[in-house]
């Protein structure tokens, strides 16, 4: 500071204490010494304490204090050691400012970290990789074919991403808005994907204008679903395609038959459009208009269905008494939507089902249920709107 240029103070701070008033500082006076400093000398240490304090940028209630130290000191301090330790005080103050001001920034600081933080918890949200994992494990666990309920999908995913590593940050200690937001997109890509299997399964049984859709025999219906829900590698390390998915294919197809096959079916597939267009799983389609009665929309229906035939047949889906079900169910399907036209490079995409399964059988429990469109006729295929009007008139 230009002020104090060719000023030496002789003060080593040893008399420098905490104090309280004025300014926190111990003048250092002896009571039983006196020095007279004039008015005049008073009054330029006064200025020095201004010029000092302005320098320092101090405070006018910490200019203040230095004046009232001054008067403190006056008659028992020489002018120069007086002017030392006005020069010392207003250091101190000086750093005090500082230290105030950075306090202050590093409360912002703190501040502007915790809302970061917070925001970012609630904004976490997965990567493109974890997205698109979450949707191809997904794809393989809607249509495995041991699978007999579909409500609890969604925890069987979140359990293997869970063990999955690339997910490993969603599960960091203290970041349970993570595991929220994977838990909320496991369920709404499972219950678009239940969506799709559900749809898909309509259009193997429906004669529909749309692309590669339209009525299918076993063989085509089930290649049919592994297209929609499974990459090309699925045919690389299945091929052929083993029969139990073919069977499984067959069962939500007999389910559907025999109890939703139902006006908004039609509907529901004649939405799709005429072009075929692939939908992403996680987005959803519209199904039909209005509410669906309680207990009588699709999924909980065949959650149900299989529950029951589970009592009826025990858990082991390789029991014999599961065997015949497959083999009458295998064959009703062939009798209600044919059998025997597919291609010879399509046949070899699957394992055969054998020649036990050509066996004509009739149901054991006979259906009121109304009779889904036939494959042709005499006059050729129905169109969506004559099997609408067909299953109205019913």
């Amino acid at each position: 500071m230009s002020a104090f240029t060719g000023f030496t103070p002789e003060f080593d701070g040893s008399s420098l204490q905490q104090g309280s008033f004025p300014g926190q500082f111990n003048t250092g006076c002896d009571s039983t010494s006196f020095v007279m400093n004039t008015e005049a000398q008073v009054a330029e240490l006064k200025s020095w304490a201004n010029l000092v304090g302005n320098d320092c940028t101090l405070t006018p209630e910490q200019i203040t204090d230095l004046h009232i130290n001054v008067d403190s000191m006056k008659n028992c301090l020489h002018f120069g050691d007086i002017q030392s330790r006005i020069h010392m005080f207003a250091l101190i103050y000086s750093v005090q400012n500082e230290q105030k001001q950075q306090r202050v920034k590093l409360d912002k600081w703190n501040q502007l970290i915790d809302i970061t933080l917070r925001q970012w918890e609630e904004r976490f949200a997965l990567t493109r990789s974890q997205h698109n994992r979450v949707i191809k494990k997904l794809k393989v666990r809607v249509w495995e074919p041991q699978r007999t309920c579909w409500a609890d999908l969604a925890t069987d995913l979140e359990k293997e991403m869970k063990a999955d590593s690339k997910f490993a940050d969603v599960y960091e200690e203290g970041k349970d808005n993570g595991v929220e937001v994977l838990r909320d997109d496991c369920k709404l890509q499972a219950k678009g994907a239940r969506g799709i299997l559900c749809l898909d399964c309509y259009d193997t049984m429906l004669v529909t204008a749309a692309k590669n859709s339209g009525m299918k025999e076993l063989g085509e219906a089930t290649l049919y679903i592994a297209d929609k829900l499974r990459s090309k590698s699925f045919y690389l390390l299945s091929n052929p395609i083993p029969v139990r998915y073919q069977i499984h294919t067959a069962l939500l197809r007999r389910f559907t038959y025999e109890n939703q096959w139902y006006q908004w079916v039609l509907k529901s597939v004649e939405k799709r459009g005429e072009d075929g267009e692939e939908v992403e799983v996680s987005k959803k389609r519209k199904g039909p208009g209005g509410r669906v009665a309680k207990g009588k929309d699709y999924w909980p229906m065949v959650n149900t269905w299989f529950a029951k035939l589970l009592g009826e047949k025990g858990d082991d889906l390789n029991s014999e008494a599961w065997k015949e079900y497959y083999l009458e169910t295998v064959c009703l399907d062939r009798q209600r939507f044919g059998h025997g036209a597919m291609p010879a490079h399509r046949q070899k995409l699957l394992e055969p089902l054998g020649p036990q399964f050509d066996v004509p059988v009739t149901p054991r429990a006979a259906s009121a249920s109304p009779e889904p469109p036939a494959a042709s006729s005499s006059t050729g295929p129905l169109t969506i709107q004559q099997m609408c009007q067909q299953q109205m008139a019913q």
